[in-house]
């Protein structure tokens, strides 16, 4: 990463820049070459950590003593084609809902040699872990899961994937900022699609699975409907979501079904709908 700024220096100072992830864990630091017009830098960023972090650039003097500072957010992302190891944390983004006491799901891809220990964790503040939820991955794959945020946490936040600790060999983190509501915050009624995920593939014939995450739904009832794009209704069918929010069903899709399909959540009291949520998928006809 090329990195270069404008400052008022005398010689004796010294640039000192650095990058950090959003949740505190140093990546990388250098000594800035200092010019007439500014100053410059070139920082190796690390393959093994994706998500946000923070670029910070210090005018120190001897001593350490920092007398003058700027920072700026960045998103680090995999270089494509990827290197090993890495963690790519895509749900929650930052535009995802959460709320206090409801589950948040996750999900990504992990490209690690053996696969290894998942941790997924919520961070008040991004600084302290306040829930978590462990699994073990065989290999290197597409995964997911969820977290149970507490019922006492609202407020800015951190969603935060990682494989081993910092600092250990084959160690892999991804993280992303998220605003937590109180589950009786104004605008905490919301639904998720969890899966199937948008694009996918299924074939006609068979069953599709759809879960999500309904949150503060009124009498916890969500209705989930696949429609096709000529308008034909091929699943209609509500649901009870549980007491933090998960909920789920399954949907037989008639054989004779191709293109494109709209598979949506829906949460509300009657006839009103309160939140609502969709995806497309691609619908291919079944055997025979």
């Amino acid at each position: 990463m090329a990195v270069s700024g404008y400052g008022y220096l005398s010689p004796e100072l010294t640039v000192k820049v650095g990058l950090t992830s959003i949740t505190g864990w140093h990546l990388a630091s250098t000594d800035a070459t200092v010019g007439e017009n500014g100053w410059e830098a070139t920082l190796t960023v690390p393959a093994s950590v994706s998500g946000a972090a923070t670029l910070r650039a210090a005018v120190v003097v001897e001593g350490g003593q920092v007398i003058a500072s700027d920072t700026v957010a960045v998103t680090l992302s995999v270089q494509e084609p990827p290197e090993e190891p890495y963690l790519v944390l895509d749900r929650p983004a930052g535009a995802s809902m959460a709320v206090a006491g409801h589950w948040l799901f996750f999900d990504g891809r992990l490209e690690r040699s053996g696969g290894g220990p998942l941790r997924l964790a919520v961070w008040e503040a991004c600084e302290t872990e306040v829930a978590n939820f462990r699994f073990n991955l065989r290999s290197s794959t597409y995964w997911y899961g969820r977290v149970l945020v507490p019922e006492d946490v609202s407020g800015p936040a951190c969603a935060v994937a990682t494989v081993g600790e910092p600092g250990e060999e084959g160690w892999v983190a991804a993280q992303v900022p998220i605003a937590i509501l109180a589950e009786d915050s104004e605008g905490s009624v919301g639904v998720m699609i969890a899966n199937p995920s948008s694009g996918r593939t299924v074939r006609g014939g068979g069953t599709l699975a759809v879960n999500g995450v309904a949150y503060n739904a009124p009498g916890g009832g969500v209705q989930v409907q696949v429609t096709l794009a000529n308008g034909r209704i091929v699943a209609n069918t509500t649901v009870q979501a549980d007491a933090y929010g998960y909920w789920e069903t399954t949907v037989n899709l008639p054989a004779d079904l191709d293109g494109e399909a709209v598979v949506a959540a829906t949460v509300g009291t009657g006839a009103t709908s309160l939140a609502s949520t969709q995806v497309l998928i691609d619908v291919v006809p079944g055997d025979g």
